[in-house]
């Protein structure tokens, strides 16, 4: 972005020149509002094909309730959604959420290798932050899972992955359920998890913004 120097209506000529392109049309606003509906459409359409290819894919999430600010305690969870894999711990104290986390790179090798190896690499994060986290050898009634990958989501704990994005493409992984394949690594890494919740990360925003609002 230019320096903004010299006389101000040189300087307003100059904003006006960057906004300009960002300024739509009301014909323009109508035809993004009519795609976005057709995609829509597409989306909850139960036509496989249509519903496959469609940008929108309106997938169904199971869940069935925002929170409502009474929650508290200690909750924990994993993000997976490009190149870095985050783990979790929030605190919830007298309304405010308290987030600790600790962010891993996941390495190119392992986001195209095998899908068994990606599954192992979450896990031995999952380990080494739960021992930061004091968490070592703790039970773990709900694991929080957000997989932002196009999944066919069968329950809250239990989705298929539709295809890659992102720039993975782990083998052995579309067609699976996910939740699963991370339960396997899990309990070969010995973690006592009980069960896990799979959300994408549209899901997780709603949620926080239920919490906070």
């Amino acid at each position: 972005m230019p320096v903004l120097n010299g006389n101000y209506d040189k300087k307003k000529k100059t904003i006006k020149d960057i906004v300009k392109p960002f300024c739509l049309q009301k014909y323009q606003i109508l035809t993004i509002v009519e795609r976005i509906e057709i995609a829509f459409s597409k989306g909850l359409s139960g036509d496989h094909d249509t519903y496959l290819y469609s940008p929108l894919k309106m997938l169904p999430t199971h869940v069935t309730a925002v929170p409502d600010g009474t929650e508290r305690g200690r909750f924990v969870a994993i993000d997976l959604g490009g190149t870095n894999l985050r783990v979790l711990e929030i605190s919830v104290v007298e309304e405010k959420l308290k987030p600790s986390f600790i962010c891993f790179t996941v390495p190119k090798l392992i986001m195209t290798g095998e899908g068994e190896a990606l599954f192992d690499f979450i896990a031995n994060c999952m380990d080494e932050s739960f021992e930061t986290f004091g968490l070592k050898g703790t039970t773990i009634n709900y694991l929080g899972f957000t997989f932002s990958f196009p999944c066919n989501q069968l329950a809250l704990n239990s989705a298929t992955l539709i295809r890659w994005t992102k720039g993975y493409s782990a083998t052995g992984v579309v067609g699976q359920d996910v939740v699963a394949l991370l339960r396997k690594a899990c309990q070969k890494k010995g973690l006592p998890i009980n069960d896990y919740i799979l959300i994408n990360d549209t899901t997780g925003t709603l949620l926080c913004g239920g919490f906070e609002n």
